[in-house]
């Protein structure tokens, strides 16, 4: 129970943080919205495709018994967060830059 609130603390301390660079990115660049918004989504989608390939590594080093079963949590739950981050610079994140 306890390594699974750390694993949710942790979700949340990495959504916290994406979030704040997001926003930072949109704020540095004002003057061309669409320039900024294209170079966030790049980032998004690398940091995206990064844990992917993460959870797909870490899945298959605890299906071999190497890691526990808390790090592909971790793991599951950062990528939910990258994906979740590049969804909302699709969107536009109109209402955080208002």
């Amino acid at each position: 129970m306890n390594s699974l609130f750390r694993c949710f603390l942790s979700i949340i301390i990495t959504t916290t943080i994406t979030t704040t660079i997001i926003i930072t990115i949109h704020l540095i660049i004002p003057t061309n919205r669409s320039c900024s918004r294209r170079l966030a989504s790049f980032e998004a989608r690398r940091v995206l495709e990064s844990a992917r390939a993460n959870t797909i590594a870490i899945s298959e080093a605890v299906l071999k018994r190497q890691l526990p079963i808390t790090d592909y949590y971790r793991a599951y739950w950062l990528e939910v967060a990258a994906e979740t981050a590049f969804i909302a610079i699709q969107r536009g994140l109109g209402h955080f830059t208002r």
